[in-house]
């Protein structure tokens, strides 16, 4: 790939047309190159095919998790993963990992509006989100999925500095914030109450 943005695909993101090689072009530059994907990324344009790409990453994601916790030895008294269940779930998941993309992108974007204050609007921080959604095909890997999940940061950060035009600083404050209340109000739900 020519990282001076002459890759029109980079210049376009994820093509539908192209699926797979485009799939493969596009998780591997954000992985591997995200300040190049996003700096050299259109600013404007449909986010569609983003959103696209990032609910094939979650689908794929979940079908690999699935697949890996069928070698997991079966628990005491349980019984295994259920065929229907597994088949729910995978019918449900391109609507919840849509709807759970957009869900994240306005809250992404709430604290972009408080620490950058963006010239671009909401369909951008939506594509920064999808396209971040890359980091979601290595989630299902024991430990490697956190540190995943960090780089996911990091690449979201990445993204609002370079389409956002925020400092480093802001944009870093703009993804630690909520990050750190997700995990603030996570521990805080699990911590067992005093007392009862």
């Amino acid at each position: 790939m020519d990282s001076t943005g002459g890759d029109e695909s980079v210049r376009t993101g994820f093509e539908p047309s192209r699926f797979f090689g485009s799939f493969i072009q596009t998780v591997r530059t954000v992985t591997l190159e995200p300040v190049s994907f996003f700096r050299n990324l259109a600013r404007s344009g449909s986010s569609g095919n983003a959103v696209v790409f990032a609910v094939v990453c979650v689908v794929v994601n979940i079908v690999l998790a699935r697949l890996a916790a069928s070698f997991d030895p079966p628990m005491p008294g349980g019984t295994g993963v259920q065929d229907g269940w597994l088949i729910a779930t995978l019918a449900l998941s391109p609507l919840l990992a849509w709807l759970g993309l957009y869900i994240l992108a306005a809250v992404q974007h709430l604290f972009v509006a408080v620490f950058v204050r963006p010239g671009r609007g909401f369909d951008t921080t939506l594509r920064i989100s999808a396209y971040a959604s890359a980091l979601a095909l290595f989630s299902w890997i024991p430990v490697v999925g956190y540190l995943a999940s960090l780089y996911g940061l990091y690449v979201t950060m990445l993204g609002i500095r370079e389409l956002h035009g925020a400092s480093a600083r802001r944009a870093l404050l703009a993804v630690s914030v909520p990050a750190l209340l997700f995990a603030a109000s996570t521990v805080w739900s699990l911590w067992p109450v005093a007392g009862g």
